[in-house]
């Protein structure tokens, strides 16, 4: 018989609501539900696991998971990273017997980087527009103007 490792979902988990980041999380009823849950299933603490067994999410903060942010990544779906962060939540509970620990990445996304317009500024002192196509033949000629002495 397969051993089951899933948790059921604590009452305030909402799939519907995983994209309201607006909502204000009692994290007090949060803890108190965990540590109801890990009691009444059963849940051994972590630190007692022979085997560690960590989760690693990446690019799980609210910019990117937040459709009303500036990074959204909305997928072909449009709801693409929402989608992800219910998953996520899902797969944690499934999981939860087994997960030691769970680290999530952040990223830092300064104005000055790669991505950002403000990045792209031509030989003028214009920045580039969203969407700019740069090839690699632009930055090429851009490249040779800043050699040139004036």
């Amino acid at each position: 018989m397969a051993r089951s490792f899933g948790l059921p979902f604590p009452g305030f988990y909402d799939p519907a609501s995983v994209s309201d980041f607006n909502r204000y999380v009692k994290y007090e009823k949060v803890e108190a539900s965990a540590l109801s849950a890990r009691s009444d299933h059963q849940v051994a603490r972590a630190a007692t696991d022979s085997t560690k067994i960590a989760l690693l999410a990446i690019d799980v903060q609210r910019t990117f998971c937040d459709p009303t942010a500036q990074l959204y990544v909305g997928g072909r779906s449009g709801t693409g990273a929402v989608d992800d962060c219910r998953r996520l939540c899902e797969f944690v509970y499934a999981n939860a017997r087994v997960i030691a620990s769970i680290h999530p990445t952040l990223d830092t996304h300064r104005r000055a980087q790669i991505f950002h317009p403000a990045f792209w500024v031509d030989g003028s002192g214009q920045y580039a527009t969203p969407m700019t196509m740069i090839s690699l033949e632009d930055l090429d000629n851009e490249c040779r103007s800043f050699d040139r002495p004036d």
